[in-house]
């Protein structure tokens, strides 16, 4: 059986779903059929690069990139 592949873009849709927390993580994996805890890798993964993120833009702004 092939994995699924999954953009950036949907990761972030889903996870920014997860964040709002309208819904658990059980409902949101079942709605888009994946594991809870890929979700959950997902999330942290997304919270882990956030501050570079915002670092990133703040040196450009800076003009330092």
């Amino acid at each position: 059986m092939k994995r699924r592949q999954f953009t950036p873009e949907f990761k972030v849709k889903v996870v920014m779903e997860m964040l709002r927390e309208e819904k658990t993580i059980s409902e949101i994996a079942t709605e888009h059929e994946i594991s809870p805890n890929q979700l959950r890798n997902w999330k942290n993964e997304f919270i882990g690069t956030a501050a570079k993120i915002f670092s990133e833009n703040q040196a450009a702004k800076d003009g330092k990139l």
